[in-house]
């Protein structure tokens, strides 16, 4: 399931799109590289101000931040076939609701 968050994708700052990667990389087990930092602060709010992005860490993983209505989803996943999904799903939905509860404004 999506973590949705109640801001417009041109809302997102990069600090945040970082961050949420982070938590994304910390619920499915995928070490953050310089490159997807890198990719996250340039490309990546790129692509997400423009109402979708796609990005691959590595082959099989995929992260996603699309608009959706008023709001912008965030899901992904470490490989296809993974049977812990679910549980590194909601992982994910607890970090980054844990993340936005700290930042002011949000």
């Amino acid at each position: 399931m999506p973590v949705e968050l109640p801001l417009h994708p041109n809302q997102v700052s990069v600090e945040d799109l970082v961050e949420i990667y982070r938590a994304f990389c910390t619920s499915f087990d995928i070490r953050v590289t310089p490159r997807d930092e890198r990719f996250m602060r340039t490309r990546g709010i790129e692509d997400l101000h423009d109402g979708h992005l796609d990005y691959r860490p590595y082959m099989g993983a995929k992260f996603f931040g699309q608009k959706f209505g008023k709001s912008t989803q965030f899901h992904g996943y470490s490989f296809p076939e993974d049977t812990d999904w679910q549980g590194k799903d909601k992982r994910f939905q607890e970090l980054v609701l844990q993340y936005l509860s700290k930042m002011p404004g949000h």
